[in-house]
């Protein structure tokens, strides 16, 4: 996207500059990492960084079973809680996958362990 132009004291606003304005702040609003992408958002902006094959990390299934996998979201503890990080997957993309093939399971607080898998990056967690 093109951003407007910049401004002087004096210049008009345009509405077709504001409208150009929200969608730029929307669309980064959305920033998702892909497979083994970690996306974080706060008040100094987002960080990106990997997720390391083998590294195990804690999610919640945020969906029940639809072909791939489940959608999910990473947490981690904070104190007394677990709190979610940010980086979640979605059925399409970065769904997670359990190691053995139960599409049974369903959204809620209940924690899984989970991993890249180091051939094909996939996140496998595991129903313990």
């Amino acid at each position: 996207m093109s951003l407007p132009p910049d401004v002087r004291p004096g210049d008009p606003l345009r509405a077709d500059h504001e409208n150009a304005l929200r969608a730029e702040v929307r669309r980064l609003g959305s920033l998702r990492g892909g497979p083994g992408v970690r996306v974080r958002s706060g008040p100094g902006g987002f960080s990106v960084g990997a997720i390391e094959p083998g590294r195990l990390i804690w999610i919640k299934l945020t969906g029940s079973y639809s072909a791939p996998g489940y959608a999910w979201a990473e947490m981690e503890r904070s104190g007394s809680t677990w709190v979610a990080t940010g980086t979640v997957g979605t059925v399409a993309l970065d769904p997670a996958i359990e190691q053995n093939g139960d599409a049974t399971l369903t959204s809620g607080d209940r924690r899984y362990p989970a991993w890249r898998s180091e051939s094909s990056g996939e996140l496998i967690f595991l129903k313990v």
